[in-house]
């Protein structure tokens, strides 16, 4: 008989039962709704953590577990250092570049508010965000004019910000072969927008050997990438990244996307 699958309460005591015996860490529970509350050593709040997504990505790969929780493991680590920088960043290197869907954007012009914004891909357009360590504010048409920037240099300061902020930032790796994920889920806010940098793009062709690169944002906090030359394995994972867009905050797309001549464009 098949080992029988975690839940996602089973997945979150494995987690904190490893987070416990990690240094820094000082508290760690399971929340009532679900996910984690991490608190790190010199920190006076706890951090939360959602599982939603981490367990479905254990559910398309369960022998990577492990690894699946080191991932995690990792990004905690990595909480306060985010913070700090934050906090010493000037008011440029606190600008970044994210996605969101055409009807984010139509309530925001209802309530008068133009955020800038140039479009991606079918109803996807890239945004910018003042990202503070209290606030995060998107940037208006009428915050580029005062900064005396053109659309085009924001775009390109906005890339090479997140560059630097996900240096460091590692990676899920699930799978083999023809059927690799290439798996991004820091929950820092930015995970659909790490698509945009093209040296990100390179190296997930390099990295998964062959075939058209392919990618689903189904939401703000989730990427995953994969080749396409698995059709029934792309399949299902169209399939998966269509439920967690109904199914998941910040909503995005439930397509698939590749890029053909430098334009993004939705696979078919």
């Amino acid at each position: 008989m098949a080992d029988r699958l975690l839940t996602e309460r089973d997945l979150a005591a494995r987690l904190a039962d490893r987070l416990r015996r990690e240094p820094g860490v000082i508290n760690v529970r399971i929340g009532a709704q679900g996910g984690l509350e991490v608190q790190m050593a010199g920190q006076d709040k706890a951090y939360g953590i959602g599982l939603g997504n981490l367990h479905r990505m254990y559910i398309m790969a369960p022998a990577q577990v492990d690894q699946l929780v080191e991932m995690m493991v990792q990004q905690v680590r990595s909480l306060p250092a985010q913070l700090q920088a934050k906090e010493r960043g000037s008011p440029t290197q606190d600008l970044f570049p994210q996605i969101k869907a055409a009807e984010f954007l139509r309530q925001a012009d209802k309530q008068k508010i133009r955020i800038a914004r140039q479009p991606l891909v079918g109803d996807l357009s890239i945004v910018y965000v003042a990202d503070t360590p209290t606030s995060m504010r998107f940037l208006t048409d009428e915050d580029i004019a005062k900064n005396k920037l053109t659309l085009a240099q924001l775009h390109e300061l906005t890339l090479a910000n997140l560059a630097r902020k996900i240096a460091n930032t590692g990676y899920m790796v699930a799978g083999e072969g023809a059927r690799t994920l290439l798996i991004s889920q820091s929950r820092d806010s930015y995970d659909a927008a790490r698509i945009l940098l093209p040296d990100l793009r390179t190296q997930a062709v390099q990295y998964l050997g062959g075939g058209r690169l392919l990618f689903g944002i189904p939401n703000r906090d989730f990427l995953i990438m994969l080749s396409d030359q698995d059709t029934e394995f792309v399949a299902e994972i169209a399939a998966q990244v269509a439920r967690d867009y109904e199914s998941q905050p910040h909503p995005l797309s439930p397509r698939l996307y590749t890029i053909v001549d430098g334009k993004f464009t939705e696979y078919r």
